[in-house]
C-alpha cells in the first residue's frame, strides 16, 4: 500500500462513510479529500495523524466539504485549476470531472500574481541602493516565483511554460535585472489582455 493509499485508508476511518473522494494532486506529495461534513472532533483525529504523514513524506490533506466545492472555485482558481487538471483519484468518486476554473476568475488571479511580482522586483532594486550583489540576489531569488507564475499563466492557454516563453520571448528574463523587469512587465501586459478566444 502506497502513502497517499494508507492517508487515505487513516481518512476514511475517520470520516467513515462521509468521505466522498481521495485523491493526489500536483507534482509532490499534495492530497485532497471531499466529506459531507467536517468537526472539530475530525480536525482533531486529523492533527493525531498529521505527524505521521509528515513522516510518510505527504503534506497534510486539503478538506473540502462536499456542499462548498462549487463554490470555491472563484476564490482559489489557481489551486483548483491544479487539482482539476493533475488529479489522480485514490479513493471514491472524482467530483472534480464536472468541474471548471472559470477562465475570468483564473486570469484575474494571475493578474494579481504578475503585478505583485512587478512591484516586487521594482521595491527590491530600490531597496538594493545600487549594491550590485544584492541587486543579483534579487533576480536570482525572483527565477523560482516568476517560473511558477509562468506556469499559472500558462493555464489560461492550456499550454506550457515552454510555450508561453517562446510566445512572450522571454528566454532572457535571468540574464539580470533589466531583462528580469522587462519579462515581468510583459507578463503583466499578456495577462492584463488575454481573453478566451
Amino acid at each position: 500500500m502506497s502513502n497517499v493509499e494508507t492517508l487515505a485508508a487513516q481518512l476514511a476511518d475517520i470520516f467513515g462513510p462521509r468521505l466522498k473522494m481521495v485523491a493526489a494532486f500536483g507534482a509532490g506529495p499534495q492530497t485532497c479529500a471531499i466529506v459531507d461534513t467536517l468537526t472539530v472532533d475530525d480536525l482533531g483525529r486529523c492533527a493525531a495523524s498529521s505527524a505521521a504523514w509528515k513522516r510518510a513524506g505527504l503534506d497534510v490533506p486539503l478538506l473540502i466539504v462536499h456542499h462548498e466545492l462549487a463554490r470555491a472555485l472563484d476564490a482559489f482558481p489557481l489551486e483548483f485549476s491544479e487539482i482539476i487538471a493533475t488529479r489522480r483519484l485514490i479513493a471514491g468518486t472524482d467530483f472534480f470531472n464536472q468541474l471548471a476554473v472559470a477562465p475570468d476568475d483564473l486570469r484575474r488571479t494571475c493578474e494579481v500574481q504578475a503585478r505583485g511580482h512587478l512591484v516586487h522586483l521594482r521595491e527590491g532594486y530600490i531597496e538594493a541602493a545600487g549594491d550590485d550583489g544584492a541587486v543579483a540576489r534579487l533576480v536570482s531569488a525572483s527565477a523560482v516565483p516568476f517560473r511558477a507564475l509562468l506556469s499559472n499563466v500558462a493555464r489560461l492557454d492550456a499550454s506550457t511554460i515552454d510555450e508561453l516563453m517562446k510566445k512572450l520571448d522571454l528566454s532572457y528574463q535571468t540574464k539580470g535585472f533589466p531583462d528580469a523587469l522587462r519579462a515581468a512587465e510583459r507578463l503583466v501586459e499578456y495577462v492584463d489582455r488575454w481573453n478566451k478566444k
